[in-house]
């Protein structure tokens, strides 16, 4: 036989195998995981958007970022021992 056909089935082979190989893999593998938002921080409507909110020992408020950047941000003062 001639070599130059055996090296091209070879390849057709192995082309065909790996071709194979992927479409497999996409046909079994779970579809991506979508994302969703659990929770968002919306200030405007102050610390409601807590479910559960421990404050004690201390006060939880909303208050204009003092940098001016991020504009109504959470405070947390501490007022008790750890």
């Amino acid at each position: 036989m001639n070599r130059g056909y055996l090296s091209q089935a070879k390849t057709v082979l192995c082309r065909t195998l790996g071709l194979l190989f992927v479409l497999t893999l996409i046909y079994f593998l779970p579809p991506a995981a979508s994302a969703q938002v659990l929770w968002s921080a919306d200030t405007s409507r102050g610390t409601a958007v807590f479910e559960g909110l421990e404050e004690a020992p201390g006060i939880i408020d909303v208050v204009a970022d003092p940098k001016g950047v991020y504009g109504n941000v959470y405070k947390v003062q501490h007022l008790g021992r750890l």
